[in-house]
């Protein structure tokens, strides 16, 4: 800010940089207490919003849409379904009342769904493989189906239901790690992209200025 009227005193055509700097220095001193605002408003907004069911899977069907986030969200849910359903019928739960312990449980809309239909269907008699292969089960990976339908014929669903648990948590440590490695170079790009428009703003026109007195 104290370099605001310096520049704005000097009689010569500031560049391109520094104009966009200082356009975004009197923006934020002018405005930046309503831009806080806002933002806060919008969040408390967002988060009231998701008390409602139709925007929560709305957004809930977003995230998982998105590239790398929303595969670490799928595993996650994976596990968290896969263990305690593995858990409930190796404890002798029936597969139906576990099924409709786990869509209470299930906090991601998408896949309390899926947990429903999968309880409808079994209720009607048909397996869980079968109905996976029938519906449209976007956020379920192919090898939890195989892993299932090789557990239903074996009549050790339970043990499936674990394996994938622990497979899903291992893929997601994973997913986490590498997702890790990928953010910091890219953090260290932006911020050294930032600081270098910062400088090149400041010293831009400083050493025009200085040239021009030469001249």
């Amino acid at each position: 800010p104290k370099l605001i009227d310096l520049f704005k005193s000097l009689d010569t055509d500031l560049p391109l940089v520094t104009k966009i700097l200082l356009a975004l220095a009197t923006f934020s001193q002018n405005y930046g207490i309503y831009v806080i605002v806002g933002i806060i408003v919008l969040f408390v907004l967002f988060k009231f919003s998701l008390k409602y069911k139709a925007f929560k899977y709305f957004w809930d069907k977003m995230v998982l849409a998105t590239p790398v986030i929303g595969k670490l969200v799928a595993g996650v849910q994976m596990t968290f379904i896969c263990r305690n359903l593995g858990t409930m019928l190796k404890s002798g739960l029936p597969i139906v009342k576990a099924m409709k312990a786990q869509e209470i449980s299930t906090a991601n809309l998408v896949y309390r769904e899926y947990i429903a239909k999968l309880a409808d269907s079994i209720e009607k008699g048909k397996s869980i493989k079968e109905t996976l292969e029938e519906g449209k089960f976007k956020y379920i990976p192919k090898i939890a189906v195989k892993m299932i339908g090789v557990g239903e014929k074996t009549g050790k669903l339970d043990e499936s239901f674990l394996y994938l648990g622990d497979f899903f948590d291992d893929s997601v440590d994973d997913a986490s790690k590498n997702f890790s490695n990928v953010l910091e170079p890219l953090l260290l790009l932006v911020i050294g992209m930032v600081v270098a428009f910062v400088a090149l703003a400041i010293i831009s026109p400083i050493y025009q200025f200085t040239g021009s007195i030469k001249r």
